[in-house]
């Protein structure tokens, strides 16, 4: 499914190219499932007909893939930050509602089903939006949650930096570099905006299991080494070139070396959450 990114989630540029996101599904799930056909089914499985599902911050064309696969439901589109979700795209979905106001104005226990995509990690306060989460979801109900979990900010620390330059230098032709705003073998310096819109992302899922949700089931998705190698070089690899591909393919087995290792850890994941009763 392509989907729009939004530009201040520069590290989705990445995850949106096709053979980075088929690197994350095999560490994810160990096999080529997309990250849509994974949350559908995960979606299919945590409710049934009359169900309500929550959507924060998800996307129109995901929120429309999903209310399609499953008219029996109903989706509720919110935003976490309490603004108007985008509603054009949603208003010809008979099973589809865009509300204002986030979570607060929500229904207690009304929802079987969260899903979060992409979003949380704009939340600044996630004690509160854990207890908002708590509150909106039936006893029982589950978060499906797919997120950045790396550093705050795309802040990343010396270590982590470091790796990810010494993969350029080594693994990366110069021919490959183009894309990078500086042409040369650093890892990506952290957009300016950044902080502003990643503010907490290393504490979502320590936060939420100390809100008392009980963690179902974890998938981490690699990252930490590629966001900062490749954040700003993304388009210059075409995955219709075999070279190219090859180059990735490298620096997919210099990630999980350094993973397998414990010198790194996953800068994107993929959990289930079930709320506390």
């Amino acid at each position: 499914m392509t989907e729009p990114i939004d530009p201040r989630d520069h590290h989705l540029r990445l995850l949106a190219h096709p053979v980075v996101h088929a690197y994350v599904s095999l560490r994810a799930f160990g096999d080529l499932t997309s990250h849509g056909v994974a949350l559908l089914g995960r979606a299919r499985e945590h409710t049934a007909r009359g169900h309500r599902v929550l959507c924060i911050g998800v996307a129109a064309p995901r929120v429309q893939a999903l209310a399609a696969a499953l008219p029996d439901r109903q989706f509720v589109v919110v935003e976490p930050s309490g603004a108007a979700p985008r509603t054009d795209a949603l208003r010809t979905t008979h099973n589809i509602e865009a509300l204002a106001g986030g979570l607060d104005p929500l229904d207690r226990g009304s929802f079987h089903l969260a899903v979060a995509v992409h979003s949380l990690h704009h939340v600044a306060d996630l004690e509160r939006l854990w207890d908002q989460l708590a509150r909106a979801l039936h006893p029982g109900g589950s978060l499906l949650a797919q997120e950045y979990v790396g550093p705050a900010g795309l802040r990343w620390p010396a270590a982590q930096r470091e790796l990810a330059e010494s993969a350029l230098h080594t693994l990366v032709p110069r021919a490959l570099r183009g894309g990078s705003r500086t042409g040369t073998l650093t890892a990506a310096p952290a957009p300016p905006d950044a902080l502003e819109f990643a503010p907490r992302s290393h504490e979502l899922v320590a936060t939420c299991q100390t809100a008392g949700f009980e963690l179902e089931a974890a998938a981490g998705g690699g990252c930490g080494l590629l966001i900062p190698a490749l954040l700003d070089r993304t388009d210059a690899f075409d995955p219709a070139d075999w070279q190219h591909n090859a180059v990735l393919g490298a620096l997919f087995r210099e990630e999980d070396r350094r993973m397998r290792a414990g010198e790194l850890s996953d800068d994107y994941a993929m959990f289930i959450a079930r709320r506390p009763t």
